[in-house]
């Protein structure tokens, strides 16, 4: 069973990759074309924040993230449910994680204020705090 982030460590978290994300020099990339959005955040991805990739960084605090569904993320949810085998499902699964994680990327980067962070990160805190508690259900059964 996966153990789940601390208080301290989600807020830490959450605080770098937002700090990185608007302080980012956006302007270095400026011949760089990418071909969709998801190209985009496929590189950002892969950015370090002290030595971890913001990717490690959000596998860390999957299961803290509330998931938006956009239309694209709507029909891999979809495909999963619908898939002929496990593995396909599990494919379909990972793939919805992902797009779940840029998405959220997505949000950080179009806050526009320290109360909408400050939202957010109560929000990411309580679906936490409710991951916690049905893992310690869980350890009961």
């Amino acid at each position: 069973m996966k153990k789940t982030v601390t208080f301290e460590r989600l807020n830490d978290i959450l605080l770098s990759i937002r700090n990185f994300i608007w302080d980012y020099p956006y302007k270095t990339l400026q011949n760089v074309i990418f071909i969709d959005e998801n190209s985009f955040y496929s590189y950002m991805e892969n950015e370090k924040i002290n030595n971890k990739t913001i990717k490690e960084l959000m596998e860390e605090i999957e299961d803290c993230i509330p998931f938006s569904l956009t239309d694209k993320s709507h029909e891999i949810f979809m495909s999963a449910l619908y898939s002929k085998s496990e593995r396909e499902a599990e494919i379909f699964c990972e793939e919805f994680k992902r797009e779940c994680k840029v998405n959220f990327i997505k949000e950080l980067r179009l806050l526009k204020s320290d109360i909408q962070f400050k939202n957010l990160v109560e929000l990411c805190q309580k679906i936490r705090e409710e991951n916690s508690n049905f893992d310690f259900i869980l350890e009961r059964i």
